[in-house]
């Protein structure tokens, strides 16, 4: 089957159709043989920063002369992103030969949702490369999650905060249960977890005797930009240091390299001179990011292509905005308007334009906002972004955020 009709295919079993539990992913790894039997996974859970922490747990041991494959999600731009080699994306004829595998094994009434098939995909493709490791990112949860189907070396957590309410609990408490899911018996769990949640997953580390490791911000060179990054970047050294429970050492020029030079799309990241890109799809994200921004304007502009500093701050601050119906769109804004001089919203589209009916209606989220002199409503995100350039000057930031598929719409192009 050709790539378009593949994807059409998965599409068709519902992008973000959540039906949790793990029985059906067994049934079907086992007739693919249990390919995630013969692999070691770190697997990577939590409400923020899974993205950024796997990357860097992939690149640190891809430093260290190890193969590594990442599976992720959601994709930015196109669907190979979320299965990659030492960085390197699947091919579509590589997707076209793993699904000719799984083809025969689906039908009408198994009940297979589009990311258990995908889950599915990712453990035979990292098992027939033969990955030395496999760095595998929970979807939703963690205890129900179709990634956790397996024995991991090491589980992470990198932190819990309210989201999807609905499937995981309506307390951070019963949201650090699910998370805490992924513990094994006698295993390694590193966290950055902090407060009631971090009681939480103590408290099941004990019951289970498994190693509780908690986390603290690094001060090495990082190739990701952001001060949040820091805290990512200890989640990954910790993780990386319970490698020699298992015989394994990593060089600390491995570490520093591998830290320097781990990359991930969407992640405060210049886009173009003044215009910055960040996948904040959450409360707590956008507090990171207000964060960020706050640091930002006190601090002289930067050209990040000639990394040369300006004699001069940034002038005024422009938002674009889109977000998703089951967010807490209300209180992003809150945080979000304050800081911004003009607001341009939007409408996620996704690769496929799957998104626009899931994402919430532009004029429903300018409604929250109080000065409406400020507001501008534009439906297409690369028309959005135009109207914020022509609104800015060269002294001005631009700042794209609120879901990762308004990210991928303004790469895409």
């Amino acid at each position: 089957m050709r790539y378009n009709k593949i994807l059409d295919l998965l599409h068709s079993r519902g992008v973000h159709t959540v039906d949790l539990g793990l029985e059906r992913i067994e049934k079907l790894l086992k007739k693919l043989g249990n390919p995630h039997k013969k692999l070691d996974v770190i697997l990577v859970a939590g409400t923020n920063g899974k993205g950024s922490t796997a990357a860097m747990i992939s690149s640190i041991l891809q430093e260290a002369n190890f193969k590594v494959g990442v599976y992720s999600s959601p994709h930015l731009v196109r669907f190979t992103e979320r299965f990659k080699i030492n960085k390197e994306e699947i091919l579509k004829k590589e997707i076209e030969a793993l699904f000719e595998k799984i083809k025969p094994h689906l039908n009408d009434n198994d009940g297979l949702t589009y990311f258990e098939i995908i889950t599915a995909m990712a453990y035979l493709y990292f098992k027939e490369q033969g990955v030395d490791y496999a760095v595998m990112e929970v979807g939703m949860g963690g205890r129900l999650d179709a990634t956790n189907v397996v024995d991991p070396i090491v589980s992470v957590i990198t932190n819990v905060s309210l989201e999807h309410t609905q499937y995981l609990g309506k307390c951070v408490e019963e949201i650090a249960y699910e998370k805490a899911g992924i513990i094994r018996e006698h295993g390694y769990v590193v966290t950055a977890a902090e407060g009631e949640v971090l009681e939480v997953l103590r408290q099941i580390a004990m019951q289970k005797q498994a190693t509780l490791l908690v986390a603290t911000p690094t001060g090495l060179d990082l190739g990701l930009r952001g001060e949040f990054q820091k805290i990512n970047a200890g989640l990954a050294i910790k993780t990386i240091k319970t490698l020699k429970y298992s015989g394994v050492e990593i060089p600390k020029i491995a570490l520093m390299n591998g830290l320097s030079k781990a990359t991930l799309n969407g992640r405060f990241q210049f886009f173009k001179r003044n215009v910055i890109i960040d996948c904040a799809h959450n409360v707590a994200s956008v507090e990171v990011i207000m964060d960020e921004l706050t640091t930002l304007k006190e601090e002289y502009v930067i050209n990040p292509s000639e990394h040369e500093e300006d004699e001069k701050k940034y002038g005024k601050f422009h938002l674009v905005f889109g977000a998703m119906k089951d967010k807490d769109v209300k209180q992003m804004i809150s945080l979000l308007e304050p800081f911004f001089d003009t607001i341009t919203i939007t409408r996620p589209h996704g690769d496929r334009g799957e998104m626009k009916e899931r994402s919430e209606d532009p004029k429903v989220i300018s409604k929250y906002i109080s000065r409406h002199e400020k507001v501008n409503v534009v439906e297409e995100p690369k028309q959005a972004l135009k109207k914020a350039q022509s609104l800015a000057n060269d002294e001005d930031l631009i700042l794209v955020t609120g879901s990762c598929y308004l990210i991928g719409d303004i790469i895409r192009g």
